[in-house]
């Protein structure tokens, strides 16, 4: 099954001033949640890329269970 690539989304509350919420903590937030879409991105191409009849093979090793 091909593992579609995602990119982080546009939030329109970011561009605005919100009540409690310094601009600082949001752009913090934004660069994590970045983070895990570029990190989701990567395990998703390594299970594009994955031999799953050798990753099944290997009790010791497996680079499926490595993936997670």
């Amino acid at each position: 099954m091909p593992w579609d690539t995602i990119k982080p989304r546009s939030f329109p509350a970011f561009d605005k001033q919100l009540d409690g919420i310094s601009k600082e903590t949001m752009t913090d937030h934004y660069k994590l949640y970045e983070g895990y879409v570029n990190k989701v991105t990567a395990c998703r191409k390594a299970l594009n890329e994955l031999d799953y009849a050798a990753a099944e093979g290997n009790q010791v090793y497996s680079p499926l269970r490595a993936t997670r």
